[in-house]
């Protein structure tokens, strides 16, 4: 996970990365947590604008997990539509890229964003975040300033 450092305004909202055992009951406003879940990245993030915490789970989030693991006393947001492919290993990019617009778009709600963000066809949301987690890895943005509009496939 240590391509997040390559985005520094992405990287100064990053809390930590735990086990999902371990999950903080406090998570700092407009800061993230990422989670290993059984070998798959999900993330946290605590949106001070809506004030509520955003779970982002590539795969669509569990609900059943949800209410077990996370106790937090703000409403909780998040995705059950699956972006990733089942045979896919590319959790960690969905995570960074999706964490990159999040931090840059933050008056969008979550379902916005992800709208934005995605497509029903999985193969492109694939191809989108491979592209996407290329000009974050090759400093792309650190030449230009994005809005999601501009960024979308």
């Amino acid at each position: 996970m240590s391509a997040i450092t390559l985005l520094p305004l992405v990287f100064s909202n990053f809390q930590t990365i735990v086990d999902e055992n371990a999950i903080p009951k406090f998570i700092k406003n407009n800061h993230f947590v990422i989670v290993n879940k059984k070998n798959h990245w999900i993330v946290i993030f605590k949106n001070a604008y809506h004030k509520c915490y955003e779970v982002f789970d590539s795969l669509g989030a569990d609900q059943k997990w949800l209410q077990n693991f996370l106790e937090f006393r703000r409403p909780i947001q998040f995705n059950v539509t699956r972006f990733q492919s089942l045979n896919s290993n590319s959790c960690a990019l969905f995570v960074i890229v999706f964490l990159h617009h999040r931090i840059l778009n933050l008056d969008c709600n979550l379902t916005d964003i992800l709208e934005l963000m995605f497509t029903k066809k999985i193969s492109k949301n694939e191809t989108y975040v491979r592209r996407e987690y290329r000009r974050i890895k090759n400093g792309f943005y650190s030449k230009h300033t994005p809005n999601i509009n501009t960024v979308i496939h």
